[in-house]
């Protein structure tokens, strides 16, 4: 767990103001045009809350599985699930937050600090009030603009890994791809869960949802869906990869299996062709037959059983290699 001295901020949707809270101070605080944002809540702060906001635990609280986004309804209010993925994607390391918001309030609940939060807050109108369902737009838009920023990333390493791939294909290019590919399935099972949960929240009738915001929320809908594109194009050039991966080893395989058949047929040639003169040799080497006969006639017959034999290869082509 992550500890903060600021553990709850109230930012006044009216004038932007900002300022810091206890759990004492939430029971008397009047919840109208107002985002309460907590920090790694500990057990009073979050009972405090969920108190004035009149919800269980167990409804608000962030998803235990972080790469899962979701929605629930209430009589009065909408909670929904989002992750921030930061710089990097890692399935362990995902943030995830919890909104609730409804026509006067915005209550969010996250476990780490995120670059997406102080981004949305600084997009906040300076001379209108900003409703919170606006204020959650503004929060969702970065996270799915952390996740074009990640995708960029993959591009650039997944395009690294071909050429690698293409000059010097390693057991470790092989861990390398396969890493990557585990960790765009989780980012794409992530892109789906909140692709989902936009689109239920596009149909949802609550008043406080007007038709203009339901616009801005299609509008993120449509980048999620834009990236779980991106993604299987991702994933595809990595299987291809991999195909290609596995059609070099197999190329360099062939081609030590080619050379070794090359040297194994020269040494077939070379015994070959000498089988003969050492049969010859030994022959006259018996002292029978080698007293009778002049060492004249020993070397022709070793000489002819040397040169008829590489005719005959020559004849037959087996001394041509290509």
């Amino acid at each position: 767990m992550y500890n903060y001295l600021v553990m709850i901020t109230k930012i006044n949707l009216t004038d932007n103001s900002e300022s810091v809270l206890s759990a004492n101070e939430i029971e008397k605080l009047k919840f109208e045009n107002i985002w309460i944002d907590l920090k790694d809540p500990n057990e009073e702060e979050m009972k405090a809350v969920l108190e004035k906001i009149d919800l269980p635990l167990n409804i608000v609280k962030p998803n235990d599985i972080s790469t899962m986004g979701d929605i629930h309804f209430t009589e009065n209010s909408i909670v929904l699930f989002f992750s921030s993925i930061g710089p990097d994607f890692n399935p362990r390391d995902v943030t995830p937050v919890s909104m609730v918001f409804s026509r006067n309030f915005l209550v969010t609940i996250r476990m780490k600090e995120m670059n997406a939060f102080n981004k949305a807050k600084e997009r906040l109108h300076k001379t209108k009030v900003d409703s919170p369902s606006y204020v959650v737009y503004s929060i969702i838009d970065e996270i799915a603009t952390e996740y074009y920023a990640y995708l960029e990333l993959v591009e650039d390493e997944t395009v690294g890994l071909e050429e690698k791939i293409l000059e010097t294909p390693t057991q470790e290019l092989l861990k390398d791809m396969f890493r990557l590919k585990s960790k765009l399935i989780s980012f794409n099972k992530l892109l789906w869960y909140e692709r989902g949960a936009l689109f239920s929240l596009k149909r949802c009738e609550k008043d406080f949802l007007t038709g203009r915001m339901k616009t801005y929320f299609d509008d993120i809908h449509d980048d999620l869906t834009r990236q779980i594109g991106i993604v299987e194009t991702f994933r595809e050039i990595l299987s291809d990869g991999l195909d290609a991966y596995l059609s070099r080893v197999s190329n360099m395989v062939n081609m030590s299996i080619k050379n070794l058949t090359v040297v194994m047929l020269y040494l077939t040639v070379i015994t070959t062709i000498t089988t003969f003169p050492n049969t010859v040799a030994t022959i006259f080497g018996i002292p029978p037959f080698g007293n009778n006969v002049s060492w004249k006639i020993i070397v022709l017959l070793l000489f002819l059983s040397t040169f008829i034999p590489l005719i005959w290869l020559m004849k037959k082509k087996w001394m041509k290699f290509e």
